[in-house]
């Protein structure tokens, strides 16, 4: 009993650790007001605070250990 206690108070303290902050970017939807929808919406990628534009569905690492994910609403990140 004193092994598994003593387990779980090694894993609790691992996961206080690791501190994971995430952040939300979303995307600037331009519209046309040159087409016959009141609203057109076309999203070809997401840019990131550094200007870079990624692909819809891409994922990569930033300099600052950062996983980030690109998707229709805009730029998700989290902590590595």
């Amino acid at each position: 009993m004193n092994a598994l206690l003593g387990s779980f108070v090694v894993l609790a303290t691992f996961v206080t650790l690791c501190n994971a902050q995430c952040y939300f970017i979303p995307n600037e939807s331009s519209t046309s007001n040159d087409s016959a929808d009141d609203a057109t919406c076309i999203i070809l990628g997401c840019k990131d605070l550094n200007g870079v534009t990624h692909q819809l569905k891409s994922d990569w690492n930033t300099d600052n250990c950062e996983s980030c994910h690109c998707d229709e609403a805009g730029i998700h990140c989290c902590n590595t």
